[in-house]
């Protein structure tokens, strides 16, 4: 499926980077139990969410070694063509 292949692909891009590891979710996919695991939190250098993050996962990514980021919420969406 193309969920299994976004998957395969992610976690190849991670175990063959020589740079940090970012990754970019929405803090409501923390905890989610998806059907793939890409990468355990140990392999992970940055984590950018939004600020609705909650102190005990921030803590959680912290205690991991994970730098977290919050970005700024987008004061509006940009018009498509």
């Amino acid at each position: 499926s193309a969920v299994l292949e976004e998957a395969t692909i992610n976690k190849t891009m991670i175990e063959q980077t020589s740079g940090p590891v970012i990754v970019v979710a929405a803090s409501n996919k923390i905890g989610r139990d998806d059907s793939f695991r890409i990468c355990g939190l140990n392999e992970i250098d940055y984590f950018v969410t939004d600020n609705a993050i909650s102190e005990t996962d921030r803590a959680d990514f912290e205690r991991n070694g994970v730098h977290v980021i919050i970005a700024p919420p987008l004061l509006s969406s940009p018009a498509l063509p």
